[in-house]
């Protein structure tokens, strides 16, 4: 009996230490945070764009010192309006912050990608992360939904869209 009780806390244990001490737990409200506001821009919705809006800043100030989270923070606040297209320019900046943040921290990319619209902004560009499968653009919603070229995350980005 004992060995056969042993091997089960042993198995246990390991299963619920695996993400306890885990360096990349605060960010798992960023990103996902930043993931709702994405998907309701590219379903043209600003419904819960305020408020996850506020969450974003709320995890990025537990996170100051995280590469391009000062990006976040600073455009997150912007992010709370009632024009799409102003709401989509302060999400460019809030992108460029999470894509550099995610480059820098391989631990919270699994499931996602970074993707480039080259159209966006007057044709200069724009990166934006999202849940791996088809393409939802937020920048410009169902009139372009499926706008954008998935890259790996190591890849050297697109000049318009420098970091």
């Amino acid at each position: 009996m004992f060995p056969r009780t042993t091997l089960i806390f042993a198995l246990l244990s390991a299963a619920c230490s695996g993400g306890a001490a885990s360096p990349s737990t605060p960010a798992t409200g960023l990103v996902p945070s930043y993931l709702a506001i994405a998907t309701a821009l590219a379903a043209d919705d600003l419904g819960p764009v305020a408020a996850q809006a506020q969450e974003l800043e709320r995890f990025a100030a537990t996170m100051a010192k995280e590469p391009g989270v000062e990006k976040i923070a600073g455009a997150a606040k912007q992010l709370s309006t009632t024009d799409i297209a102003a709401t989509r320019t302060a999400f460019k900046s809030v992108s460029d912050g999470v894509v550099e943040y995610m480059r820098a921290t391989p631990a919270v990319q699994a499931g996602n990608v970074v993707v480039f619209c080259p159209m966006a902004f007057e044709d200069k560009g724009a990166l934006w992360v999202q849940a791996e499968g088809k393409i939802a653009n937020p920048y410009f919603g169902a009139s372009m939904l499926r706008c954008g070229n998935k890259l790996a995350w190591d890849a050297e980005l697109p000049a318009t869209a420098a970091l």
